[in-house]
């Protein structure tokens, strides 16, 4: 395993095949923030099974079995990704729901986990990810100019009004990549201080 960013914790390793690079990386950031999603959904999950289960003893619920093996179904629908990690078990007795239990099974999960793949054979772990990161950055700047920067949608009718729109717009883009640029190298100036 080799550490590709010492500040942000993401280790990583290559597997090489004849005609294709892998690149299995873990970032200990995107663990901390899947482990937190996948908590919170569960909670909520087991919230609203506990609240089936609770009107099963209440005068005037839903006990019909069918009708709540539907609501049962209906939560695994809207939680999908979390319901396959439980077994449930709706008890009954004649055409009545009794009682519903759950269990979580311990299924192999892997937090901050994720893989690249590329036909280039040549690049080594930081290259790879290099070229990644680079990706996601060409990303966020369509993503930008399109919203925050305002490209999309250009109202002008004349053509040099639009030329003039987008010519405005890929300035500021040059500027908010000058900026990041400064910040990012200000950032690993502090970070090589420490």
């Amino acid at each position: 395993m080799l550490c590709l960013l010492s500040h942000r914790c993401i280790h990583a390793g290559i597997i090489r095949t004849d005609n294709e690079a892998t690149l299995i990386c873990h970032s200990t950031d995107k663990e901390i923030k899947e482990t937190g999603i996948r908590n919170r959904f569960e909670k909520r999950f087991e919230e609203e099974l506990t609240k089936v289960h609770t009107t099963l003893n209440k005068k005037h619920r839903t006990k019909n079995y069918d009708k709540v093996l539907d609501k049962i179904g209906r939560l695994k629908e809207r939680y999908k990704r979390i319901a396959r990690r439980y077994e449930i078990t709706v008890e009954k007795n004649g055409n009545l729901a009794t009682s519903i239990t759950w269990l979580k099974k311990q299924k192999e999960h892997h937090p901050g986990m994720y893989v690249l793949r590329s036909n280039r054979l040549d690049f080594t772990e930081q290259e790879f990810f290099n070229i990644f990161s680079m990706l996601t950055d060409i990303e966020d700047a369509f993503r930008s100019m399109k919203s925050e920067l305002g490209l999309q949608p250009v109202y002008h009718q004349k053509e040099y009004r639009t030329d003039g729109h987008l010519f405005i717009t890929v300035i500021a883009y040059h500027i908010m990549q000058t900026i990041r640029h400064s910040l990012k190298i200000s950032r690993s100036t502090i970070a090589g201080q420490q």
